[in-house]
């Protein structure tokens, strides 16, 4: 979902309504560069050049947004290369940890 720093209002919502619906679901916050403010990646996922490029070509695709300046190649890439930097990689993309559920498999069941 949106990452819970954003502040515009339907993306406040969706977040919302996206913990009341995945309840006991892992649910991670992307960040959206125009409406999030404070956002901080706390887990980072690697990811390959070519899936950079696969992501650039996929939001080519979103013709309304074409001249945004949060859809320019530059800024994916950057964004990608920035959180690849902070995961000691080429390329990373970066997630807020708004819930995570899972197990210690030391526990017995």
């Amino acid at each position: 979902m949106h990452t819970a720093q954003d502040i515009h209002q339907d993306h406040v919502t969706l977040t919302q309504e996206a913990m009341r619906a995945f309840r006991g679901t892992t649910v991670l916050g992307y960040d959206v560069l125009r409406s999030s403010y404070g956002f901080f990646p706390h887990f980072l996922v690697e990811v390959s050049r070519e899936a950079v490029d696969l992501k650039v070509a996929a939001l080519r695709e979103y013709h309304t947004y074409a001249e945004r300046y949060y859809f320019s190649e530059d800024v994916i890439r950057s964004t990608a290369i920035r959180h690849g930097a902070l995961a000691e990689r080429d390329f990373a993309e970066g997630f807020d940890i708004i819930r995570i559920v899972g197990g210690f498999g030391c526990i017995p069941a």
